[in-house]
């Protein structure tokens, strides 16, 4: 009998353990997911077949880009509402295409103007490779392809109610946000940038393919969203899951001692 009493005894105190632990992961948890919402920015850019070069009005190197309105939740202080004041960042430019696949380039969206966003930077892991088909120039109204293969970028051929063409051109990159002044704050990102080429020199998808695969270059401003990418569960969520299996296995255990 007072073996028996004895080992429930430990038991008791290692449900209280796996008990603490729990609450404990719980904390750590609940202050982890720091950034979270949309973030949304507007900048230049000139793109050839080997670059991406973000255009700065300064004529510094890399480029510059302004939020153009109030982010959600974690972004909803990062636009200034003063036309004359307003806030931004630096954005590197890339160079060595052809562009698409695994790439690391850390601090690629930082200096972040608006307060309180000081520390504040993205690391750039994957340019998405576009999985329309390669592009011919003769393209059908709203039918994607992309230049070149590999490449992040996909055209489409579109036309306004009056007939008047033009180019749409998007491409997405995938990585993390960071606050350095934030513990915890690492998030997953997919970035998706949108511009429309009206300039009748290149609106349709022929002449802008002549002139990239020419050597030289189309310049357009650019609009940017930046959204939460659903991920593979954090080690730390995985690590609460099984600490909540292991309490309710020792809630099961106890229960049959007491029976």
């Amino acid at each position: 009998m007072f073996c028996k009493f004895r080992n429930r005894g430990k038991l008791q105190g290692s449900f209280r353990v796996l008990s603490m632990a729990g609450l404990l992961t719980v904390s750590a948890l609940s202050a982890s997911a720091a950034i979270t919402g949309n973030l949304n920015i507007s900048g230049t850019v000139r793109v050839s077949l080997s670059t991406i070069d973000w255009q700065n009005p300064t004529g510094a190197p890399n480029g510059v880009f302004l939020t153009i309105q109030p982010g959600t939740n974690y972004f909803a202080s990062i636009f200034s509402t003063d036309p004359f004041t307003p806030y931004g960042g630096r954005a590197l430019d890339l160079g060595g295409g052809p562009f698409a696949g695994p790439v690391f380039v850390p601090s690629f969206m930082s200096g972040f103007t608006a307060p309180g966003y000081s520390g504040l930077f993205f690391d750039l892991t994957l340019l998405d490779p576009s999985s329309a088909p390669v592009c011919t120039g003769s393209e059908g109204e709203n039918q994607p392809c992309r230049i070149g293969t590999p490449s992040p970028f996909t055209l489409t051929q579109k036309f306004d109610q009056s007939g008047n063409p033009s180019v749409a051109i998007d491409f997405s990159i995938q990585g993390f946000f960071q606050d350095s002044n934030l513990a915890n704050s690492r998030a997953n990102y997919k970035g998706t940038y949108t511009t429309q080429l009206t300039d009748p020199a290149l609106d349709t998808i022929s002449e802008v393919l002549t002139r990239i695969n020419g050597g030289g270059f189309v310049e357009a401003s650019y609009s940017g969203n930046f959204s939460e990418l659903s991920a593979i569960p954090e080690p730390s969520t995985v690590l609460f899951t099984l600490t909540g299996g292991l309490l309710m296995l020792g809630s099961a255990v106890l229960r049959k001692i007491r029976s």
